[in-house]
């Protein structure tokens, strides 16, 4: 409910340095794209009103009566109040956004509509720039980046101010002349919303945030020799198993009875046998299960490691494996990589091939960059 009624809002408006942490790379990660040539874009489901608040702080640190619009100029389109995802696969009407008042004017899918009177028409509004050209692009909800098009899409149109309110991904296309959803990247930090539909839907490119992630790999960092510790113990116990099921078929299999039915010296070798391995790997199981445990507390106390559930890949994993094409802990780690970066995904390694992988070491499985 704090959500709908603007509370949980009214609370960041009225505070922000307390609930938004400002990154001094940011405004240099959007110059640096700006200025390769690629168009970057603003899609929010929050209205004007409540970006402005945020992107003022984020931008220049500005709270307030000090609030300007000056934030806008990193941006050439933002798109406030998208409702994503439907943004990704219903038309809407699309409104443009005067940046002073906040107040909403009507357009056709982009481009101002004459008054009947023509005396009041304004200035502003009078000029229609479909003929500019406009550089291809791509977004994030927290701002995003584009790669270059192959062509300028036609019939490009713009009101006169670089804000709206609603419409769809068309609308967004045709003003940075999209051709194709390949031509964009966008960064965001919902994996259904913004991530799942967006890839599913129009096949944009995709880059998941996960704030979690930076603490993750801190955690992980420290706790090396545990994890080795725990592929020894999960080694162990795969050997221990394996040598229970040959002694539990050789003693089925030979029924226990030598010639005259006396009882096999090999047979009671193997009872013993079984029962030493069968204590030995209960011992290893507790060892694992107990260390194991310990090793998902360090990442929290009750849901563990975010990427795992026990040895194998959480939900919230694969489903970054399968619609995220980068994924990070900020979007203004882009500031550390040249705009003209290609990143290149690993390679897939199958089951006797991580064998291999595992037995040269550390970091012998990493083939590419996620």
């Amino acid at each position: 409910m704090c959500h709908r009624d603007g509370s949980l809002k009214r609370a960041v408006a009225a505070n922000p340095e307390k609930f938004i942490h400002r990154d001094e790379h940011l405004v240099h990660m959007l110059k640096t794209h700006r200025a390769s040539g690629r168009s970057v874009f603003l899609a929010t489901n929050s209205l004007f009103d409540y970006t402005n608040v945020v992107m003022n702080f984020l931008i220049s640190g500005k709270t307030g009566a000090q609030k300007t619009s000056e934030w806008l100029q990193y941006f050439d389109v933002v798109m406030v109040g998208c409702a994503k995802p439907s943004f990704f696969q219903h038309r809407a009407p699309l409104f443009s956004v005067d940046a002073n008042t906040g107040m909403l004017k009507n357009t056709d899918n982009g481009a101002p509509i004459i008054p009947i009177d023509e005396q009041d028409m304004s200035e502003e509004s009078a000029a229609v720039p479909s003929s500019a050209p406009t550089r291809a692009g791509s977004g994030g909800s927290s701002g995003s980046i584009t790669s270059p098009p192959t062509a300028v899409g036609e019939g490009s149109v713009r009101c006169g101010s670089n804000v709206f309110q609603g419409g769809w991904y068309m609308d967004l296309h045709k003003m940075l002349g999209v051709t194709e959803g390949s031509q964009v990247l966008y960064v965001g930090d919902h994996i259904y919303g913004d991530i799942v539909k967006s890839k599913k839907d129009i096949g944009w490119r995709t880059m998941l945030v996960v704030p979690e992630l930076e603490l993750e790999l801190e955690k992980l960092g420290r706790s090396m020799k545990m994890q080795e510790e725990l592929r020894q113990l999960r080694h162990l116990r795969d050997e221990y198993d394996d040598r229970i099921q040959r002694l539990r078929w050789s003693i089925r299999s030979n029924k226990g009875m030598g010639e005259g039915g006396v009882e096999d010296q090999t047979y009671r070798d193997s009872l013993q046998l079984l029962e030493a391995a069968e204590t030995d790997r209960a011992q290893l199981k507790a060892r694992h299960s107990a260390l194991l445990r310990n090793h998902h507390r360090q990442f929290h106390p009750v849901w563990g490691q975010l990427m795992r559930t026990g040895h194998q890949n959480s939900r919230f994993a694969h489903q970054i494996e399968r619609y995220a094409c980068l994924y990070t802990s900020h979007v203004n780690n882009l500031a550390f990589v040249s705009p003209e970066k290609s990143f290149m995904g690993r390679m897939d390694l199958m089951a006797h091939e991580w064998e291999d992988a595992e037995a040269a070491g550390p970091g012998a499985g990493t083939l590419g960059e996620r």
